[in-house]
């Protein structure tokens, strides 16, 4: 139960982040409406001509706010408009690690589709079916390993997806994952 908590502590640590950005004066428009879910508004400021890419300074984008909060169409109307998938933010995540962490399977898929890098890892080693698995993200964790995710891929710390699910309790994604790696 200890490797649970010190998950939702790096998570927690990580929305923190993320949140810390949002003060109304310092905040990128297509940010801020990206995060609030306002597809027009998205919309509109890249016909202004918004840069896609912009970062806060956390170094996250628009598309891994939108991919955190669940805005599927929002995360469409970037990558239609260039948003780069593999970019990291400052603590090394990518959008589609977030989507992954917080089971957004359609995110997930739409983001393959744009050709995410599934196998791309953050500072610490972990990938995106890490996330999904410690996250007991059943569909999701299906959707990465039909995608070529490697099940077998570690940590810096050493752990596989699996490793971390059997952690976190999630003895169905264990299976999962155990199924696949034969």
């Amino acid at each position: 139960m200890l490797n649970r908590w010190k998950l939702m502590f790096l998570m927690v640590l990580t929305i923190i982040t993320l949140v810390s950005c949002t003060g109304q004066a310092k905040m990128d428009p297509l940010i801020k409406a990206a995060m609030e879910g306002n597809s027009g508004e998205v919309e509109k400021l890249l016909r202004d001509g918004a840069e896609v890419n912009a970062r806060n300074k956390d170094g996250n984008t628009a598309l891994m706010w939108a991919a955190y909060k669940g805005h599927a169409g929002i995360v469409q109307v970037l990558l239609e408009h260039g948003a780069a998938l593999d970019i990291q933010g400052n603590q090394g995540w990518t959008a589609l690690m977030f989507a992954a962490a917080t089971g957004r399977t359609e995110i997930v898929r739409t983001m393959i589709k744009h050709g995410a890098d599934i196998n791309q890892k953050n500072a610490n080693g972990f990938t995106a079916l890490m996330y999904a698995a410690m996250g007991d993200n059943k569909e999701t964790v299906r959707l990465l390993i039909d995608h070529g995710a490697i099940v077998n891929a570690k940590n810096n710390d050493g752990e596989t997806a699996s490793t971390l699910a059997e952690k976190e309790g999630c003895f169905d994604i264990v299976g999962l994952l155990e199924k696949d790696n034969t």
